[in-house]
């Protein structure tokens, strides 16, 4: 049987319509990127439902003459399950690697140690994409997906979701984990402050100091950090700051595609936001 040539519609059609339409709205239909569609604006990476607006969006760009409905449903459920794979396996990947543990590790470097101030990202950060990158490079991988995608053009696509999909997961994970930790290192030095104001009153404590230091209202930004706890918060700047770099390589954003470069900037921002204070 001759399969019909597909349009390469990812490229070819209103990007900001496929890849922001409500996910209610369903697919595409017969009246093409002009249609009302566009009207109703969403967050791309919302992960509503069963699987991510973004993968679920993406998808829809599969011609429907030649997928049938639980087809296409299925790859985007299949999409969805890989890159939840992925995402796991980019933090715990067995004996390989562990980048949740070097992650909660990074206070131990600074405390108590009198290290000099950061100048660059630890190792662990160039390991935590390694696993996507080896399934996005397995041509197996990608023979696996053009068994229910048919189509070279769709086969195409759906790599690109589970692409996309485990980075915005991973990057969330990551960003989960830097929060977290930044949160501990808020408790310890809001206590080691009031263990020296005790000491110093002759144990009595004022206590009109918050119990709890917010990190968000540290600006480390043109200054060089001196102690322990500052030190940190710079080591989470340059980390954090390596990952969302490889994260934007991995998808080759700056290569002319500037709808990728979009839905990474939306799931790249709130991680960039967070660490920004502790910026040089």
């Amino acid at each position: 049987m001759v399969r019909p040539k597909l349009s390469k519609l990812y490229w070819q059609h209103d990007q900001s319509s496929i890849f922001t339409r409500s996910r209610e709205e369903g697919p595409p239909t017969s009246e093409g990127p002009n249609s009302d569609c566009n009207n109703k604006q969403r967050s791309l990476v919302s992960g509503n439902g069963d699987f991510s607006v973004l993968s679920d969006m993406l998808l829809s760009t599969l011609t429907t003459s030649v997928l049938h409905p639980l087809v296409r449903d299925h790859l985007s459920r299949l999409v969805e399950r890989i890159a939840q794979s992925l995402a796991t396996r980019c933090f715990e990947d067995g004996d390989k690697t562990n980048v949740t543990k070097s992650v909660r590790q990074v206070p131990s470097l600074y405390r108590h140690t009198n290290r000099p101030p950061p100048a660059g990202p630890l190792p662990y950060v160039d390991q935590i994409l390694a696993p996507l990158s080896e399934f996005v490079q397995d041509e197996s991988n990608r023979m696996m997906l053009s068994d229910i995608a048919i189509d070279i053009d769709n086969n195409r696509i759906a790599m690109r979701a589970v692409e996309l999909r485990a980075c915005e997961l991973a990057t969330a994970k990551y960003q989960e984990l830097i929060r977290d930790l930044l949160k501990g290192v808020a408790k310890t030095e809001a206590s080691l402050q009031r263990f020296k104001r005790f000491t110093t009153r002759g144990g009595k404590d004022s206590g009109n100091v918050s119990s709890e230091v917010s990190a968000e209202v540290v600006d480390l930004r043109g200054t060089i950090p001196s102690t322990d706890d500052n030190k940190i918060r710079r080591q989470v700047w340059f980390d954090a700051m390596a990952f969302i770099s490889n994260v934007k390589q991995q998808l080759g954003v700056g290569h002319g595609d500037t709808q990728t470069a979009a839905i990474a900037d939306q799931f790249l921002r709130p991680l960039s936001q967070l660490i920004e204070p502790f910026g040089q």
